[in-house]
């Protein structure tokens, strides 16, 4: 796993968290360029014409960006790594044993080749890019996605896979009324601060089916029922998408693209909920790609109040 010659080091670790776990789905390259996104490596994601018979057309995005932006995620790497238990093995054993049989964890070091730490490139272009990790210690990306939320002046475009209220409020599919915007999250604050301040358009594109389908109904009802007694219900228009939606994005004013692994889901705004990361950047191929995506996803789209639970094509 080791070849000084060629600069090849392969390190496995367990990252230490367990309640949290870790939700963050990113790559960094050279410490040059950088993915953050919703998708795992899984069979899902995959089209189901796919060879291994496993696909389901699972819709997911990333976003991938090279710059210095790299190195802050560098950065929230390292603070997973470090004190992570990190799997050691000796692969030439003298004594005959199997090389399985040696393995046995130690705690994580950061400590990257000095190629990696040196490396600070800055783009061709002058687009902008922040790295958004958020953990049971950190809230940079709830702060960031919150603020810039609330802080929007025209539009907001959603398409996330969550859209809830908190944890016990699944409880409303039983007992109506149990919940109310007053048990919403930081982000669903946000939305409302945007729309009654500057009259805000939303649009949202959700999943609609299994437990996800039943807790954005109960986010989606509350936030409905405030806009109303505000006055604005006319700015806010929720769609369910027409198949598996697993991705996380959002689109503020047409100028900001926020994608990664955070969800609208208590269980990634929560005081000790999981390590999250998502890029947001304002560069205009990648925001104008994301736009003529989200525009042919919302034709897709059924109407909320025409969408029975559970719907697929």
């Amino acid at each position: 796993m080791v070849d000084p010659e060629i600069g090849w080091r392969l390190e496995v670790a367990n990252f230490p968290g367990t309640y949290p776990h870790s939700h963050t789905k990113f790559i960094v390259v050279d410490g040059q360029g950088m993915v953050s996104m919703g998708y795992n490596y899984g069979y899902l994601h995959l089209p189901k014409d796919h060879p291994s018979g496993r696909g389901y057309d699972m819709l997911d995005l990333g976003l991938q960006i090279s710059g210095p932006v790299a190195q802050d995620a560098m950065s929230a790497y390292d603070d997973m790594w470090s004190g992570a238990h990190q799997v050691v093995c000796d692969f030439y054993p003298a004594d005959g044993r199997n090389w399985q049989d040696t393995c046995e964890q130690v705690e994580a070091v950061a400590d990257h080749v000095p190629e990696v730490l040196r490396t600070y490139l800055l783009p061709d272009g002058d687009s902008n890019a922040f790295s958004l990790y958020r953990s049971s210690e950190y809230k940079e990306g709830d702060t960031f996605i919150a603020a810039a939320l609330s802080s929007a002046e025209e539009t907001i475009d959603i398409m996330h896979v969550n859209f809830s209220l908190q944890v016990y409020c699944m409880a409303n599919v039983v007992f109506p009324g149990l919940c109310t915007i007053d048990n919403d999250l930081p982000w669903m604050d946000a939305l409302v601060t945007a729309i009654e301040t500057n009259q805000v358009k939303v649009r949202v594109i959700i999943e609609n089916t299994n437990s996800n389908g039943l807790e954005n109904r109960v986010g989606v009802n509350a936030l409905m029922a405030e806009l109303e007694r505000l006055g604005y219900a006319d700015r806010l228009e929720v769609r369910f998408y027409n198949g598996k939606l697993h991705a996380k994005s959002t689109l503020i004013d047409g100028r900001l693209l926020i994608i990664g692994s955070q969800n609208m889901h208590y269980s990634s705004w929560s005081q000790s909920g999981l390590t999250e990361h998502s890029l947001a950047t304002d560069d205009p191929a990648a925001i104008s790609e994301y736009q003529a995506l989200y525009e042919t996803k919302w034709a897709e789209a059924i109407p909320y109040e025409d969408a029975s639970y559970g719907m697929s094509p």
